[in-house]
Order: C-alpha cells, then structure tokens, then sequence
C-alpha cells in the first residue's frame, strides 16, 4: 500500500473523506485484501485510542498496543521489493498515527485542565450536577395537580408552589419533617424547613431532628417542636389547628405592622385552637385519633398499588397474541430464560442478572450491576416500522452510554438504543452506504435521565417509521424528541443484548455500557405508536 492509499483508510475513520475519494475506497478494498486488513488494524487502534486519550493518565502499554502486526500474504516467499514495499507502508502508516497520538495527548491534556477547573455554578446546573430539591413525594393517593406540577411518585419536589386539584399525597423534607395534604390544596415549599399553606387539609410530623420546621398561613407562623399536629384551612382565613403530639407555637402577625407578631400562643399535645378573620381564637378539645394520618395513607398507598398491579396483569394478559407485537418481555417467568409471550417465542438467556421486584411488590425484574449483566437475545424479521417501549429504574450516575437494546455489531439497519452520557435517550441505526457514509446515524431525545431521576420508574419509548420518515421519543407518555431519519431502511436486529452490548465492532476492549438499574418490561411493536397510544399505555401501566 502507499501513502495516498494509507490516507484513504485514515480518511474513512476520521470521516473526511470527499465522494470520489470515497469511490476510490471502495474499489481499494474490494480488489485488496491487505487494505481491508490494513483498515481492520487501524480501526482497532482507533478505538484504543478514543479509550486510552480519556483515561487521566497514558498506558504504559500503548506502543505494544498501536504497533501494527504484520499482514497475511498469499507468497510465501515474497520478493525483496514487496518486502520493501510493505514495511514503507507500515512506517507511513506509523507515522500518521504518530501524527494522530500527538493529537489525541493533546486533547487529553485539554480534558484533564478543563476538568481541574471547578465548573460554575450555572455550569453545573446545566449539566444536572446539583440537586435544587427540598422533599420527596413519598406517597400519592388519586393524586390529581395542577399542570405546574409534573409529580409522579419518588419525585424529588424543588422550591415553588404546589397545587393539589384532589386526592392525598405526602412529601417528604429532606429535613426529615412530613406534610399530608388532602383534597384542594395550596401552598408553597421554600426550603427543607419552611413551608407555607394557602388552603387545605394538612397533618405535619416533625421528628426531633427537624424541630422548629415552619408552617406559614396567609395570617399565622407555627413553628413546631417535635410532635404531630394538622389543620384545616379554607381560602378566607378560617382554620382548625390540631396538636396530637409534641407541641407547636403560633405567632399571630398584626394587621397594622405585618412585621411584628400580635401575639404568641403555645399549644400543647391535646389542645389546639379554632379561629377565623373576624373572630378571636376559641380553645378545642382534641379527641385522639385511633389510626395516625400516616399510616392510613401507607395503607391506602398499598392498597392502590395491589390494584394497579391486578389492573396491569389484565392489561397484560390482554396483549398475549396482539398481531402488533413482535417481541414481548413482561419479565413474569422464572429461570435462566426471558420468556417473550408473543408468537416469535424469541427468549432471551439471562447472563448475571439478578430477578428482583418491579414496579411493584409482585412484579418480576432484573437487576443489572456488573459490567457483564446481560440478556443475550436473537429477534428474527426486519421492521420498516419499530416502537420499543420499556419500563426501567435507573440506578446511577451518568456520564457514560448504558446499554438498552444493541444488536451485536453496527451493520445497516441495526439499531442501537441506549442512554447517552448526555443523559438522553438515543437510538442509533447502521447506515446502509458504508463507507461513503458514517458507520451509524443517532437520533437523541432532550437530556431527561438527570440526577432527579435515579432510582424512579420511568417509561421510555422510541418508535421509527419509514413511512413518515420520523424518529420520536417519549419520557413518561411525553414527547422529548423527533428527527427525520437520514436513511429510511427497515431495521433488522438478529442477536443482541438487552442492558449491555455483547459483541463490538472491533476485536478486543469494548468500552463498557452495561445498564445499571432494574428492568421489568420490553417491547418491541412492529407498528409506530402514536402519542396517544402511549400516552395510554403509560396510565395504564404506571405505578
């Protein structure tokens, strides 16, 4: 090979090379075995490259790595000049890659002071390092809000005003105090120790680590010491305040001067106190409750759960010969198989992964940990039309891809879906005219696995359609993504990984994207829903 040759091969990996250079690619390895063997090499070295230039410091290995072995030749006994012929290609070949090292170490060096330099403040908050919350919403019964507030259950609950509609839901502070809220209800969370309440039924708990947590009225300022206490508070100022245990201060503010306190009143556990606007506070006699508000909604929370878990099995039994699906994983069978209930019978063999609970307490999963949890799986047919939908528990940090559903390899029409170090979801597809092209096109959501979201169940779903040429994402039954594909091809999956990619493209060191996290459903429609399919299939199969 010669050094324009060489530059050919090194032209496809770094994606520059022009249309006719392109054509004079393809007949090059066509017609030359040693060029594809050539190319094979350095397609290793790239990858170990990319690997090695991100690692904080170089591998003492690397030239053992990078030397380039010697190519198969069919004479064995080959002349002086072909001898000559081969070993100036190689020093061509590693002297471009010099060039290539010199750069990769360069850039590296620019990763590792960048990353030495603490990042912004704003910086961070873009990219989801930090955590604006100040309660979790812990329980959740007919929940019903307003559209400011986009809760589900596990949401990490920032600043701002909340809105109940009705139902009962519970958050959690990070302080470790406890607000129940019943029916129509307003208010407003400041911090992990101060809240305010406009309207509604509430019951505070407030645990000794939490004491002096602040509930705000339109009028009153309770600061609670350890104990229990609620209130029923309607829009013009009228309120029934409660103490079961502990005991709580109240602080009237004057009309005249709302800065300063018109007086105090302390109550005790089994007093509380009855006033409105235009009349003066009126004692009340406590009657204690048999069952703590708490523990009533844990209860009625169990309860709702068992039957959103019924309601699903329904639903899921509805689906058992659905013409639509093409595979169908619902995680309910026991053993090393994934048993798929649709007509392919294509079952997956678990390798490592652990069967844990699901959504809910009697729904089966697995649990992916170790770089080598997998679900090996071989998917027969192509699909010009392909919607996957599954329900997933991230339970890590980002910052690197982890693997969904890949196909081993990345020919054309093979795709790839997987959470991108970005943080969104993304399917990637072979395309069809390597090497004119690159070897995969990605199509990517809006970044939605933040920090928030570790340890939640989520519903994803990706449909690609030849017909409308679109690729869309959703999050929870909500758009976050659409692109027009590049390439409209049907796409063929064959054998392949769910929560890891099993084969790589090339020989050895595939970096690692297993799935860390729990998994208790995956389906692939041979049709692309539409949002208000899923948006259905979300409701009815959420937790």
């Amino acid at each position: 090979m010669n050094a324009y040759e060489l530059s050919l091969l090194h032209g496809y990996l770094n994606e520059t090379l022009s249309e006719q250079q392109a054509i004079q690619l393809r007949e090059l390895l066509a017609g030359s075995s040693e060029a594809r063997h050539t190319l094979r090499t350095l397609a290793t070295i790239d990858s170990r490259l990319t690997e090695w230039s991100a690692a904080p410091a170089a591998s003492s290995t690397l030239a053992a790595e990078c030397a380039l072995p010697s190519p198969t030749v069919a004479d064995p006994s080959p002349s002086l000049p072909r001898r000559w012929l081969f070993w100036l290609a190689s020093a061509g070949a590693l002297l471009l890659l010099g060039v290539q090292i010199g750069e990769r170490i360069g850039r590296a060096s620019e990763r590792q002071n960048q990353q030495a330099q603490p990042l912004p403040e704003f910086a961070m908050r873009e990219a989801g390092l930090t955590d604006n919350g100040v309660a979790v919403l812990v329980n959740a019964i007919d929940a019903t809000w307003s559209e400011a507030n986009t809760w589900s259950l596990g949401s990490i609950v920032p600043p701002g005003d909340f809105q109940l509609l009705s139902g009962m839901a519970e958050f959690e502070f990070y302080s470790g105090a406890r607000l129940v809220v019943q029916g129509h209800s307003h208010g407003e969370l400041y911090s992990s120790m101060h809240a305010r309440v406009d309207a509604g039924n509430v019951h505070v708990l407030v645990p000794s680590h939490a004491s002096g947590f602040r509930i705000d009225t339109p009028r009153q300022e309770l600061r609670s010491e350890p104990g229990e206490f609620n209130m029923q508070l309607n829009a013009a100022g009228d309120c029934r305040l409660q103490v079961t245990a502990g005991a709580v201060s109240i602080a009237w503010q004057s009309v005249a001067s709302p800065l300063e306190p018109q007086f105090v009143r302390h109550l005790a556990a089994g007093s509380g106190l009855s006033w409105s606007t235009s009349e003066p506070p009126v004692p009340l006699v406590v009657e204690r409750e048999q069952v703590s508000p708490f523990e009533q909604l844990q209860q009625q929370s169990e309860e709702t759960a068992r039957q959103r878990y019924q309601s699903w099995q329904a639903w899921n039994q509805q689906l058992q010969g659905d013409p639509r699906i093409a595979v169908r994983y619902d995680f309910q069978s026991s053993g090393d198989l994934l048993r798929d209930s649709s007509r392919s019978a294509a079952h997956g063999t678990i390798i490592g992964c652990e069967r844990t609970t699901g959504r809910w307490p009697e729904k089966g999963a697995l649990e992916f940990k170790r770089p080598g949890d997998r679900v090996r799986i071989d998917i027969p047919g192509t699909f010009p039309q392909l919607t996957l939908t599954a329900w997933i528990r991230v339970d890590a940090s980002l910052g690197r891809h982890q693997g969904l559903l890949l196909t081993d390899g990345f020919s054309a029409g093979h795709p790839h879906w997987q959470i991108s170090p970005a943080s969104d979801l993304r399917l990637g597809v072979g395309n069809p005219h390597a090497p004119l092209a690159p070897r995969g096109t990605t199509y990517s959501s809006d970044p939605v696995f933040t920090p928030q979201r570790i340890g939640m169940w989520t519903f994803i779903a990706s449909a690609y359609d030849t017909t409308s040429d679109v690729v869309t994402h959703f999050f929870n039954g909500r758009q976050v993504g659409q692109a027009k594909l590049k390439y409209s091809q049907e796409l063929t999956i064959g054998r392949g990984d769910i929560g890891n990619w099993g084969v790589p493209l090339t020989a050895h060191h595939q970096q690692v994207r297993n799935f860390v996290g729990r998994m208790d459903e995956l389906t692939l429609w041979r049709v692309a829903l539409t949002a208000e399919e899923l948006v259905d299939i979300y409701q009815t199969s959420r937790p």
